[in-house]
C-alpha cells in the first residue's frame, strides 16, 4: 500500500532519522511539494537495475554520482505524473561532501538511503543505525550538506 504523507510528515521524517549528521538541518533540508506518495522498494530496485543510463553511463565528472540521483528523482517524478498519481513519489537526493544519493520513504513510513551510483554494490539501507557508515560519515568531515526531496 502507497501510504499519503503530508509536507510536516515527510520533515519529521528526515529530521528525526538524519539531524545528527546534518550541520544546519533548518537550512539543508528542503522538502518542496505538500504531499507525497511512499515509494516501494522493488520500483526503486527495478527501476535502476533496468535503466541502461543508470547501470552504464557513470562518466566521472560528467554524468556521476549526483547527476545519477538527480535523474532517478526526475524519473520517479515523471513516473507519478504518468501515472496520474495524487502525489509526487518520496523520492528525495541527499548529497555529502563526498557523495550524492537517493533516498525515499518506502511503503513502511521508513526511510531508505540509495546509493544509486554504486547500486549493484551497495544498494540500500533502510537501518537508521547503519545510516552513517552507508552515507561514510566519518571525522574527516564528510557531512550531509543538502537533503532534497
Amino acid at each position: 500500500m502507497k501510504w499519503l504523507l503530508d509536507k510536516y510528515e515527510v520533515t519529521g521524517l528526515i529530521e528525526n532519522r538524519l539531524s545528527h549528521l546534518i550541520p544546519n538541518p533548518d537550512h539543508q533540508i528542503i522538502v518542496s511539494d505538500k504531499e507525497y506518495r511512499t515509494v516501494s522498494l522493488k520500483w526503486v530496485s527495478n527501476r535502476i537495475s533496468s535503466d541502461e543510463i543508470l547501470t552504464g553511463a557513470y562518466t566521472e565528472n560528467v554524468f556521476d554520482c549526483e547527476d545519477m540521483a538527480f535523474y532517478l528523482r526526475t524519473k520517479a517524478s515523471l513516473f507519478s505524473l504518468h501515472s496520474k498519481m495524487d502525489a509526487p513519489m518520496a523520492m528525495g537526493i541527499l548529497m555529502t561532501h563526498i557523495h550524492a544519493f537517493n533516498f525515499c520513504v518506502d511503503d513502511t513510513k521508513g526511510l531508505t538511503l540509495i546509493d544509486t551510483a554504486n547500486f549493484s554494490e551497495k544498494g540500500y539501507c533502510r537501518a537508521q543505525a547503519d545510516f552513517e557508515k552507508f552515507l561514510e560519515i566519518d571525522e574527516a568531515g564528510n557531512l550531509i550538506r543538502l537533503v532534497f526531496i
